[in-house]
């Protein structure tokens, strides 16, 4: 599922856009690694399927976790760069 949802969304965050060779351009990024967001947590019956998951870079998928309305998955969808 984690492969479907990277290559979906082609290997970079949804909100910000970095991917894997911003890295090697900028080496003292705090972004360092891709991750996968549930929309819906699981606490609240969200499912491992991608039409609930989306890539974030690690800083934003932090972001979207200490921001309250952000865990509501049509304020996530706003926030998300389409």
């Amino acid at each position: 599922v984690r492969t479907k949802v990277l290559d979906r969304d082609t290997n970079e965050c949804r909100n910000c856009g970095w991917d894997y060779d911003d890295r090697t351009e900028n080496p003292d990024d705090p972004r360092t690694q891709l991750e996968i967001h549930h929309a819906r947590p699981h606490v609240e019956g969200g499912e491992n399927d991608p039409d609930n998951l989306v890539t974030l870079c690690n800083v934003c998928h932090d972001q979207a976790h200490r921001t309250e309305e952000l865990e509501d998955p049509d304020s996530l969808r706003d926030w998300l760069k389409e």
